[in-house]
């Protein structure tokens, strides 16, 4: 799959969380708003906290929904309704997705880390990856002080191809990227 060849948008469901395409629409932008308005779960990202749930609308709008890649291998990672966990609610957490073909990524609001959200989204991201898409290998750029995401991306057995000093500059300054790998099983 290449970004010049859209696929049909799926769903991805694990046990208590569903990966779908973004909508342009005011709950997804309010829910995610939740989380990229958070300092500190924006810290790693790209671009600085939202200001706005407009800023976030207009975010998903022009990266998600537009993307040929939405629904597709970039999804949204909505929490289903869970008395036990406090959630009342289909609520939008995170994402998580691989774009420009292999490169992952995934975000996740501060209040749902250490649940286990993240490993559940990127398992099920990267089995979808393996089974809808010819990828070779699937990669990531992170941010050197992301101990959080560089633990969880070698616990599913990426392994260290590379760093780079200053490789981009963002909101809180230059950033050393770690790069990973993680080839396609035997066998996929």
């Amino acid at each position: 799959m290449t970004p010049q060849s859209p696929s049909p948008q799926v769903e991805l469901r694990t046990p208590r969380l569903l990966l779908r395409g973004a909508r342009a629409d005011a709950l997804d932008a309010a829910d995610l708003f939740e989380a990229m308005r958070d300092a500190q779960t924006m810290r790693y990202w790209s671009s600085k906290p939202h200001d706005t749930a407009a800023e976030t609308a207009a975010w998903l709008a022009d990266k998600m929904v537009a993307s040929p890649h939405n629904g597709v291998t970039d999804f949204l990672i909505v929490a289903q309704p869970n008395t036990a966990e406090g959630i009342a609610r289909p609520t939008v957490v995170g994402k998580a997705g691989c774009w420009d073909g292999q490169e992952i990524g995934f975000l996740l609001h501060r209040a749902y880390w250490g649940r286990g959200y993240a490993a559940e989204a990127v398992g099920a991201l990267l089995a979808h990856m393996w089974q809808s898409t010819g990828v070779r290998a699937v990669t990531a750029d992170v941010d050197l002080r992301n101990a959080a995401s560089l633990a969880l991306l070698r616990k599913f057995g990426f392994e260290v191809t590379g760093e780079e000093r200053n490789s981009m500059e963002t909101h809180i300054g230059w950033c050393d990227s770690v790069y990973l790998s993680l080839a396609r099983p035997a066998g996929e």
